[in-house]
């Protein structure tokens, strides 16, 4: 084994591709983590088959997988910049095990193997980051978690894309679900001069709007040297509409008019009905903008560096537009005029007097802005020593600057609503007119500013010794150091408390909303039309942004993490006998010290922490035959504790019997036994039959709990915020103690089958330029969510878990034309346990090119064919009884462009 077959193993692949023309050695595979052929092999290589297209990127995705060590999934170059996919998000979403959650109609974040974004890691050209950006409150609101949300990238940036699913020693620390690379193109990937652009008009059926999509690079090399720009354009004007209720509940009316005793007053009161019944559009305007740049050095075939740049930028407003009746927290005013119990104890229908019926539009603006840079190289000092680098800094800074909520309120009687019809689409009556503005009064608003700030910076050292023509070890050192913080603050207050009473509404205050429920399926008679706050001088009315802002101290947090690592991997690759046997075998050792500070009574407060372990993962892959791979795979793997559980911000009280109610910086990290075995079988060239199972072992998730006797010395907490009160200076005082423990664990398991051919075999047949990429993955798991000692189990299934989930993809290809229908689908998986959960859901999207000439490519489009709905429910009291919650669809995204690749 030459040392070029090394190539790449630390600390990144590289993969050499190109945008025209891949040429691959019959039955040869390419260099990737580990290559099992030899010098001799690729030397008795005879025949060459091309492959050109979305087909090459299909052999290259099997060839990174099959040559890896470990259990990787990956998508390479006109994968991602042909599949119709909004973001890296979408992007992810073909592959086996990976599911998405959306927002605003794309990808947001990604969960693999049922395990969710909190315990997934995501690198970008070799260094861990993190991008945050903000959603709505049903969609988990802003980022302040470990959470990678990916839709502020544009996927057009990206060639290549690893999700590594089992562990090797080299690996960064910190997943239990799976480390995913992202990697931008560089010069050398190209060659000699390169330039492609790409243009896109983007058309929603319900928006009505067109909206542009821009892409381009440029990149060039002069003999030693290379530079390479990608630029990436995107703006969305989209409508979300629908119904929501946010949540259901019990809660006594006042009175029943409609009710014969007291006995059926009380059913009444025990049947679950909405919170906050409504209609509701949400006004997304983005504009998503990236750019990144390369700058590669090759002075000789035994030296590569590269320094690289990747700029992301998220721009956005959004209008939060809702019709509803404030049903929660207002029954004690309400008279139960009529009504309609159905068999699943749901107060279905129902006419009510002394109704609080409620305009509200709430606006966003929203910014991230993240930037990276590396600078990264590697050096053979002989065909057995490599020497390999990185320092990078990267830093995602999300801003929502205004977020200001409006609101109009009236008082009615005979207002109605009605879910027997249709459950997620009701009918609602509010008794007058709801587009006349002298109907309501001007009431309250709210104003809450929040930002979010992650910041790394790292190093990694490694170097490898090749011991024979077999083995090769490979050991290094890595430090990061981790910033978070977050903060909000708010103006929340009724207009009668600045100007002494409400304002009645006039024409200068309210703006019309028209058109409403285009496909929503919505009962005839319910109005289409409404009156809505307008932001601008409804804010100058009352002087809201020259109000005070309070902190929210809950949300005035931030966590510094220090973490170093030293590993040590064997790496070997033999014949035994007609079988090629290779793998890795290592041991990872991390040490973190964590600095966590929150508000704690009113005063700023931090405390430390820190913890280490040794992290063992193994390796074995097995060829019995020139066709069949076989895999197995054991490491124990961690995932650091969610940031908001870490917070020492809360509540102390030192006057009586003394109480403390916080966070946790004292948290250890998730730890997990992971367990894989795979079957691949590559029956033909560009096709792949894969069987994979797998199981986890996860030790602990975090719970809360109170408890009772617990020293003030042993919370983590300083002495002296005890200073000035009863117990000053008596620090091993017994406290009763409400905080966040590291709880009972949980046990996944599933098992993965990827399928995907051409239909090549025969130029004859009819079906020679077709193809099929599929995949199947089931999952399921079995969490304990009660308290340490508590002696009750309760338990469920892991958040954000789908126990199916599949993708089917078809294609033809030919020299002129292009065409590809791709489903996806993931069945239901909660969002909060044990009430919160979305309803399954399938995509179809459609794309198609046809090459002009070898420059020019015209594109069509077609993302969301069906129009797939958001469908989150509310599961309360009878566990299987789903309510509705969120109901909204985002229309269809239709494309139509042009490619010029010179």
């Amino acid at each position: 084994m030459s040392k070029r077959n090394l190539n790449g193993i630390i600390p990144f692949p590289l993969i050499c591709l190109s945008t025209t023309l891949f040429t691959l050695p019959a039955g040869a595979l390419l260099a990737q983590d580990q290559t099992s052929d030899s010098d001799a092999e690729a030397e008795a290589v005879v025949e060459e088959v091309v492959v050109t297209g979305f087909r090459r990127s299909l052999v290259e995705a099997i060839n990174v997988s099959r040559s890896s060590s470990s259990s990787v999934s990956a998508i390479v170059a006109e994968d991602i910049s042909d599949f119709p996919d909004l973001n890296v998000a979408e992007a992810l979403q073909r592959l086996p095990g990976v599911a998405i959650r959306r927002e605003a109609g794309e990808g947001r974040n990604i969960t693999v193997r049922g395990l969710g974004p909190d315990f997934n890691l995501t690198r970008v050209n070799g260094m861990e980051g993190l991008g945050t950006s903000g959603g709505t409150d049903s969609s988990g609101g802003a980022n302040r978690s470990r959470q990678f949300d990916f839709n502020i990238f544009a996927s057009e940036l990206f060639n290549t894309i690893v999700v590594r699913k089992t562990a090797e020693a080299w690996f960064d620390e910190g997943a239990i679900g799976a480390v995913i690379d992202l990697r931008t193109a560089r010069p050398f990937d190209y060659d000699g001069i390169t330039a492609v652009a790409s243009g896109q008009l983007l058309y929603n059926d319900l928006s009505e709007e067109i909206n542009p999509r821009i892409s381009g690079l440029i990149s060039n090399t002069w003999g030693s040297f290379g530079a390479l720009l990608a630029v990436a354009y995107t703006e969305r004007d989209i409508l979300e509409e629908g119904a929501s209720t946010v949540r259901w509940q019990t809660n006594d009316f006042v009175s029943c008019s409609a009710c014969g005793s007291d006995a059926e007053f009380d059913r009444v009161n025990d049947a679950y009905h909405p919170r906050i019944p409504r209609y509701g559009r949400l006004v997304h305007n983005q504009e998503r903008t990236g750019v990144n740049f390369a700058l590669q050095w090759r002075p000789s075939e035994d030296t590569d560096i590269v320094f690289e740049g990747l700029i992301g930028e998220l721009d956005a407003t959004r209008d939060e537009q809702f019709l509803e009746a404030l049903i929660r927290n207002n029954e004690d005013e309400m008279d139960v005029v009529a009504y309609q119990i159905d068999d699943n104890n749901n107060l279905i229908s129902g006419t009510f007097d002394n109704a609080f019926i409620r305009i509200e539009n709430r606006h966003d603006d929203l910014n991230t802005d993240f930037t990276q840079y590396t600078l990264q190289g590697e050096h053979w000092f002989s065909d057995d020593w490599k020497l390999s680098g990185l320092v990078g800094t990267s830093e995602s800074d999300f801003d929502n600057p205004v977020q200001t909520t409006i609101i109009f309120d009236n008082f009615v009687d005979g207002y109605s609503y009605d879910y027997s019809g249709k459950l997620n689409v009701p009918a609602f009556d509010y008794g007058f007119d709801v587009t006349d503005p002298t109907q309501f009064l001007y009431t309250e608003f709210r104003d809450r500013p929040n930002d979010v700030l992650n910041e790394f910076d790292s190093a990694k050292l490694d170097l490898m010794w090749k011991v024979s023509e077999d083995w090769w070890l490979q050991t290094g050192v890595a430090w990061k150091s981790y910033g978070f913080s977050v903060n909000e603050a708010r103006r929340d207050d009724r207009v009668r408390d600045i100007l002494g009473d409400s304002v009645p509404v006039t024409d200068s205050l309210a703006i019309m909303l028209n058109g409403f429920g285009s496909g929503l399926g919505m009962p005839s008679g319910n109005d289409r039309s409404w009156v809505i706050p307008d932001i601008g001088p409804a804010a100058d009315l009352v002087d809201l942004y020259n109000l005070p802002a309070n902190p929210r101290v809950r949300d005035i947090r931030s966590v510094d993490e220090d973490d170093t690592a030293i590993y040590l991997q064997a790496n070997w690759d033999f014949d035994m006998g007609e079988m090629v046997f290779r793998g890795n075998a290592g041991l990872r050792y991390y040490d973190t010290d964590l600095e966590s500070t929150g508000i704690l009574s009113g005063e700023p407060v931090t405390a430390k922490n820190s913890y280490s372990d040794t992290l063992p993962s193994l390796n074995l892959v097995l060829e019995p035959t020139d066709d069949i791979v076989l895999r197995a795979a054991y490491a124990q793997v961690i995932s650091r504790p969610t940031l908001g559980s870490l917070t020492p911000g809360g509540s102390l009280a030192t006057f009586g019997d003394p109480t403390l109610s916080f966070g946790n910086p004292m948290l250890d990290p998730f730890q997990a036994d992971a367990y894989d075995l795979a079957f691949e079988w590559y029956f033909a060239d560009a096709a792949v039959l894969s069987i994979a199972g797998f199981w986890k072992d996860i030790d602990s998730f975090t719970a809360r709990i109170t408890e009772d006797n617990i020293p003030y010395d042993e919370l983590g907490l300083p002495c002296d915020l005890l200073d000035g009160s009863p117990i000053e200076g008596e620090c091993s005082t017994l406290f009763t103690v409400t905080r966040n423990v590291n709880g009972n664990g949980g046990d996944l398991n599933g098992y993965e089958i990827a399928f995907q051919t051409p239909f090549s075999f025969d130029e004859d047949s009819l079906l020679h330029s077709f193809g099929v990429v599929a995949n199947y993955t089931y999952v399921d798991s079995k969490v304990d969510y009660s308290a340490p000692g508590s002696g009750d189990p309760n338990y469920g299934p892991l958040v954000g878990l789908s126990e199916k989930s599949w993708n089917f993809t078809v294609y033809y290809e030919d020299e002129s034309w292009s065409a590809r229908l791709a489903a996806n689908h993931r069945s239901d998986y909660l969002i909060r346990f044990p009430d919160r959960g979305v309803m399954d859901s399938t995509y179809l999207d459609f794309a198609s090119s046809w090459n002009m000439n070898e420059s020019w490519q015209l594109t069509f489009e077609v993302v969301n064919i069906t129009d797939e709905f958001f469908d989150l429910r509310h599961i309360a009291g009878t566990p299987e009884v789903a309510r509705p919650y969120v109901y909204h669809h985002t229309g269809r995204n239709f494309f139509v462009g042009a490619r010029y690749k010179y």
